[in-house]
């Protein structure tokens, strides 16, 4: 629920609705609607791509400092491993460097 919220919020200060970003990122309304009702999470790139539309960190959608955190470690584990059938070698390699150096950029 925090990763709704926060997209709830960045998109007031945007003056973004969720349709705006559904669509700026190529996803349904109702798939933005789930994310943000917190019903379904979204795919790591998804949720790379709401930070870029956004203008902010994934640190500052998921309210952490760093990606893993005890209280985070089950939701990130539940995006990496609903990806990682899909990546590249190098898309793998990428994210392993990201996380342990808790760079989200």
């Amino acid at each position: 629920m925090i990763l709704g919220k926060n997209i709830s919020e960045h998109l007031k200060k945007k003056g973004m609705t969720q349709k705006d970003l559904a669509h700026k990122i190529g996803v349904t309304s109702t798939t933005m609607s789930r994310y943000i009702n917190g019903t379904r999470d979204p795919k790591i790139d998804t949720l790379y791509d709401i930070a870029d539309a956004l203008e902010v960190s994934i640190n500052e959608l998921t309210g952490k400092k760093t990606l893993i955190e005890d209280n985070n470690y089950k939701s990130v584990e539940r995006i990496v491993a609903r990806n990682v059938k899909n990546m590249t070698l190098e898309e793998k390699t990428k994210l392993i460097s990201k996380i342990l150096s808790g760079d989200d950029q």
